[in-house]
């Protein structure tokens, strides 16, 4: 007998997916197998709670992923487990594959606001034929993918959905600590911990009452000097350790010389699974333009917390913390950022921005039009039964004060999710006097699309803009340039990387193994349109400085005030106010 749990997929960006078992992660992976034609049964063999997920969330295919690449969604061949019904990305127009035996293909799930329906996410591994490509084709619909379907007025619009699922782990350890504690079994509780190259610690909040936990990697050695920290969201996983590889993050911190923190939540009660709690229901207006209390958000005890274990550390390096995510997880990066600017240095924003009240691009959870309680009654309906007429902007206004944050934001113009948010957070950020660097990309050359996805060569770009390391030298840069313009690939970006891998190698002359990559090496592997607000870009300075607002980014969609089109529309008696934050600190 299979449980049933349906899950309200895709309000906001994507999902992350578990992971499958092998030898080396057998101690705290997630196994997949199915329990019925429509659902899979998933299994945490650590905890050995079981979950039961609709089958298009996980599908009968894995995604792929660094340290997976064949038999998986997004490998390019429509073989294995991957067949139309769950991989549209590999299979579109393809026979279907044959499903498992003892159960049928999953048949499409009801349809969700922003995504789901018979529409996947996009991610980095599925660009095409999926929700946030842009491109309202295939399988998507206004009823699945209202991101790029929007125009459409002749396909209804869903109700109300279902809650997101909650982990119902009630296991209560011997052990409860008040303060972040390397995990062991006597304080384990629900939390899944790492057992080689991850360290996870554990503690708890809400006077002793909700456990917390979070993911160290490249964790530094008490002898070491202090480390910078880059404290990575991931508000989908449930809270789960990462791979114990570190992933692609992992890389770049044993690279770059910092430490990666995965922030999450055991809980998945938000947008689309979301765990990770924004302030004050999502509503922020003039009158509340930081929602950064505890009475806000429960995570504000948890970052706090964070915060205080890195100052504790002398191997941490407490002046150089940064944020960073993608989607969803980059507002809540910012969020972060901004309610604890006295202890951040800078974000990364891939993917995302400011959502403005009445205005489009609207995020498919519909935040800053919607407050939470609204759309968690009435989904994607929540603009016509209960529009937020206190909200004005989402998820909060970058008032630091004169604690001034470095915020790096970026998208393509061809994602119909963020392009045109990232302008809003620019001229924000710029209005409070911080310093913003946008980025504004278009589609690489030969290249179809881009869609809602972080730029090639991400991490050289989160490095190189937020200044983890020092920016590599002139000499450097020269020697760079000679690779590049002899190199063979076929795509800049690609020539790039293989230049950038020369310079990882220590073979590229005059340069040092760890710097950062400087704007004009960037600009070999994509050109985006780029705005500094201080002229300044990593420990780069003098650089060519904004006077005035940026240019607004040219969006495959328009964006800007409501014109009717959308199916998100303001109430015949309601007025976005003019958006006028109080000057007092």
């Amino acid at each position: 007998m299979a449980f049933l749990v349906l899950a309200c997929l895709g309000s906001l960006f994507t999902l992350n997916d578990a992971v499958g078992c092998t030898e080396t992660n057998r101690d705290s992976c997630i196994s997949l197998s199915t329990s019925a034609s429509s659902f899979i049964q998933v299994k945490d063999v650590r905890s050995k709670t079981m979950i039961t997920e609709h089958a298009m969330d996980f599908g009968l295919a894995r995604p792929c992923k660094d340290d997976m690449t064949s038999k998986c969604c997004g490998d390019g061949v429509c073989d294995g487990p991957e067949t139309q019904e769950n991989c549209v990305a590999d299979c579109s127009g393809a026979t279907p594959a044959p499903t498992p035996e003892g159960g049928g293909g999953a048949p499409p799930p009801a349809p969700a606001p922003g995504g789901g329906g018979g529409a996947r996410q996009c991610s980095d591994s599925v660009t095409s034929k999926c929700c946030g490509d842009g491109v309202c084709d295939g399988p998507e619909t206004t009823t699945n993918c209202e991101a790029d379907c929007s125009g459409d007025p002749t396909i209804p619009v869903p109700g109300p959905l279902p809650s997101p699922p909650t982990t119902d782990c009630t296991t209560e350890p011997a052990e409860k600590p008040e303060e972040p504690t390397l995990c062991t079994a006597a304080n384990q509780g629900c939390c899944e911990c790492g057992s080689v190259n991850v360290q996870t610690f554990v503690f708890w909040t809400e006077a002793g009452t909700t456990q917390r936990c979070f993911h160290t990697f490249n964790f530094p050695p008490e002898s070491d000097s202090p480390m910078p920290v880059v404290l990575h969201m991931d508000g989908y996983s449930g809270g789960k350790s990462p791979s114990e590889t570190g992933g692609d993050v992992g890389t770049a911190a044993k690279y770059y010389g910092f430490t990666s923190f995965t922030l999450g939540n055991n809980l998945k009660d938000g947008a689309g699974g979301f765990g990770l709690e924004f302030g004050n229901k999502g509503v922020a207006n003039d009158a509340k333009p930081t929602p950064c209390s505890r009475e806000d958000s429960r995570e504000i005890e948890y970052l706090e917390k964070i915060f205080q274990f890195i100052a504790d550390k002398p191997m941490l390096d407490a002046s150089k913390v940064f944020t960073e995510g993608f989607s969803q997880n980059s507002m809540f990066a910012v969020y972060t950022a901004v309610c604890f600017a006295d202890k951040v240095a800078g974000t990364w924003q891939g993917g995302s921005g400011q959502s403005r009240t009445g205005s489009t691009p609207v995020a498919p959870g519909f935040q800053g039009q919607c407050s939470f309680d609204s759309y968690a009654a009435h989904g994607s309906s929540c603009c016509s039964e209960a529009f937020c007429t206190d909200c004005q902007y989402w998820p909060l206004w970058p008032k630091t004060c004169s604690d001034k944050i470095v915020d790096c934001i970026a998208a393509y113009t061809d994602d119909s999710i963020a392009c045109g948010s990232d302008w809003y957070m620019y001229e924000a950020m710029v209005q409070e006097g911080n310093d913003a660097r946008l980025l504004s990309f278009p589609i690489p050359d030969d290249d179809d699309k881009a869609g809602h996805k972080d730029p090639r060569n991400k991490w050289a770009w989160f490095a190189g803009c937020l200044g983890i390391t020092p920016s590599c030298s002139s000499s450097c840069a020269a020697s760079f340039d000679a690779c590049v313009d002899g190199a063979t690939e076929n795509k800049a970006y690609e020539k790039f990387e293989s230049c950038e891998e020369q310079l990882k190698g220590g073979t590229l002359s005059g340069c040092i193994q760890g710097c950062a990559p400087t704007l004009s090496m960037l600009q070999r592997s994509e050109s985006p349109v780029v705005t500094l607000s201080q002229g300044k870009f990593g420990t780069e300075t003098n650089l060519q400085k904004a006077d005035g607002s940026a240019p607004q980014p040219n969006c495959e969609k328009p964006f800007g005030p409501f014109d009717g089109k959308h199916t998100c529309k303001l109430p015949s008696s309601f007025t976005v106010p003019v958006i006028s934050p109080d000057a007092a600190c």
